[in-house]
C-alpha cells in the first residue's frame, strides 16, 4: 500500500507499506512492548489505529497521513505482541457483533 508520509524537510513523501504493517512513533518503538500504548496497523482498505486496551478507529487508506515522527516497525518481538493486541480488540468487536449488538 502507497502511503503518504509528513516528514521534516520535504512536505509529504509516498512509501509503500505491506498490508500488515505496523507503524509507532519513533518514541515508543523505543520502548518495551508491552509499554506501547498506541499503534496502527495497515488494512487493505483502512489504517487501525489501537489506543489503550480497548480502542479502535479506522481511516481510509487515502485519507490517511504519517506523522513525521512515525515509523514502520522492524522488530519481530514487538510486532507478534501488537498483532495479538489488535486480534484480541477485534475478537472483542466480532463478538459483539455476533451476539447481535449491532442489529436492527
Amino acid at each position: 500500500m502507497e502511503i503518504r508520509q509528513h516528514v521534516e524537510t520535504i512536505p509529504t513523501v509516498s512509501k509503500e507499506l505491506p498490508v500488515g504493517s505496523i507503524i509507532l512513533t519513533k518514541y515508543d518503538a523505543k520502548r518495551e512492548a508491552k509499554n506501547i500504548v498506541t499503534f496502527e496497523v495497515v488494512g487493505k482498505d483502512k489504517v487501525f489505529r489501537f489506543v489503550g486496551k480497548g480502542h479502535l478507529s479506522t481511516s481510509p487508506l487515502d485519507k490517511y497521513t504519517m506523522g513525521y515522527s512515525y515509523v514502520v516497525v522492524d522488530n519481530p518481538t514487538v510486532i507478534s505482541y501488537l498483532l495479538t493486541r489488535a486480534k484480541d480488540i477485534l475478537e472483542d468487536i466480532i463478538q459483539e457483533c455476533e451476539d447481535g449488538v449491532f442489529d436492527d
